[in-house]
């Protein structure tokens, strides 16, 4: 019985399948994706969202888990859309890899909808990478001064955090 995988993808700006590209990867294993996780290179919409005809491309947050799905018959890939997110979903798959839309995305959404995927990556229990990576990740003040404090190498820099800083410096 094959494991169920989740991916959640959301990006319009990584794009695999262009001709520029073959130089790097064989890109036909995405011969048969479903229009619908293409994304229209004008809107930056997915073509499930846009006129019917409308042409699009896929992007690396696609190609990935399509290319899991065409090799690799012990597991099934649940490919995520950012509207499609819940924790019902997640909980539904025996791993979740957020491999395009994470909170930076929910940030541009609206409190609500950053507050409830804030919620879902924290408590789901099966999200790579594991929120307390993602979080460590986001605040770059945090993680630099933990590397700094481990002595790895860094140009210096200056954190200005929230509520500490002015126009004036």
């Amino acid at each position: 019985m094959p494991i169920k995988v989740g991916f959640l993808v959301g990006k319009d700006t990584d794009l695999v399948e262009d001709p520029k590209y073959e130089a790097v990867g064989d890109a036909s294993f995405l011969k048969d994706l479903p229009d619908m996780y293409r994304v229209d290179p004008d809107s930056h919409e997915y073509l499930k969202n846009c006129d019917p005809g409308t042409k699009g491309q896929a992007h690396a947050d696609v190609a990935i888990p399509w290319y899991i799905h065409k090799h690799y018959d012990d597991i099934e890939v649940d490919i995520i859309f950012p509207e499609d997110i819940t924790l019902k979903r997640l909980k539904g798959n025996m791993v979740n890899f957020v491999v395009g839309y994470d909170v930076i995305n929910a940030v541009f959404e609206g409190k609500e909808r950053l507050e409830e995927m804030t919620r879902m990556f924290k408590t789901c229990g099966n999200i790579m990478p594991s929120w307390e990576v993602q979080e460590f990740i986001y605040m770059k003040s945090t993680y630099m001064t933990r590397l700094k404090e481990l002595g790895v190498p860094m140009a210096p820099t200056i954190f200005a955090h929230k509520g500490r800083r002015t126009p004036e410096g």
